[in-house]
């Protein structure tokens, strides 16, 4: 079992961040928790100690962002060359 968990940058407000974890849990933690700051779509490599993320320890996986970019911007291309823009019918 790992001793690390993926963390995406869902949304910022105001001074918080939102967090949606890779098994979907959502985290709200204020900015300053962070050793560095983030974008929305940030992914962050947290180290779990005691059962719980340290935030101290996230650090920034530009690889593993850009291959889920890559995977996103993939199947985009893919439902838009399925879609003829005919009629509906019902």
């Amino acid at each position: 079992m790992s001793n690390e968990r993926v963390f995406v940058v869902d949304r910022i407000e105001d001074r918080h961040l939102v967090l949606v974890g890779d098994d979907s849990e959502e985290v709200v933690l204020a900015t300053r928790q962070l050793p560095m700051p983030v974008v929305e779509g940030s992914v962050l490599r947290v180290r779990i100690e005691g059962g719980k993320p340290d935030w101290s320890t996230a650090r920034a996986d530009t690889a593993e962002q850009s291959r889920r970019l890559d995977s996103v911007r993939k199947r985009m291309d893919k439902l838009r060359k399925g879609d003829t823009g005919g009629d509906l019918k019902l």
